[in-house]
């Protein structure tokens, strides 16, 4: 009876020291770290709007099954990095997005983003500045953020894939 009271908790222990273990699986990560280095790759080299959007919806993939599959805080805490990395080129990608689409309008001037209703909690997050506008014929006020605000998000993403990096070499 004490030979099997220590066995189980012998047993006990053994299993809560391998769910705590310090351990990471690098093998795990290549996956993801290989796309998130093509959005980067994208990105850098100006690649479409359409092949971005599909790369970053791998991202958003790979990540997703990765989680499933992580076993030690160390691998959570690297999921969360990549998670956030994710965030920030989904925003990034939404300000492309609505670049893209109101450069077009007349109203928009050039150089110029429309802050809608999506944009607005990124101009809060980033601490964008945003200029105030008015549509003439309505008198409606309506904001916009500098062109160059992509750029601000896509470095706060070389930044976040550096701090991947380090994590991953720890």
């Amino acid at each position: 009876m004490l030979q099997e009271g220590i066995f189980s908790a012998g047993i006990w222990l053994l299993l809560v020291c391998a769910a705590c273990s310090p351990q990471m699986n690098k093998q795990k990560f290549e996956k993801v770290n290989h796309t998130a280095q093509a959005v980067q790759h994208a990105i850098s080299a100006g690649e479409n709007y359409p092949q971005l959007g599909a790369l970053i919806q791998q991202l958003s993939s790979e990540i997703e099954a990765l989680n499933a599959r992580v076993t030690s805080g160390k691998e959570r805490d690297l999921v969360q990095e990549y998670s956030k990395l994710l965030k920030m080129y989904q925003d990034g990608f939404l300000l492309w997005k609505y670049h893209t689409e109101f450069s077009s309008h007349n109203f928009v001037p050039k150089g110029r983003i429309y802050v809608g209703q999506d944009v607005e909690p990124i101009v809060v997050k980033y601490r964008l500045p945003t200029e105030t506008h008015i549509f003439e014929p309505t008198q409606q006020t309506w904001k916009s953020i500098a062109e160059d605000s992509i750029q601000i998000i896509w470095d706060n993403a070389d930044a976040q894939v550096k701090r991947i990096n380090t994590l991953l070499n720890e």
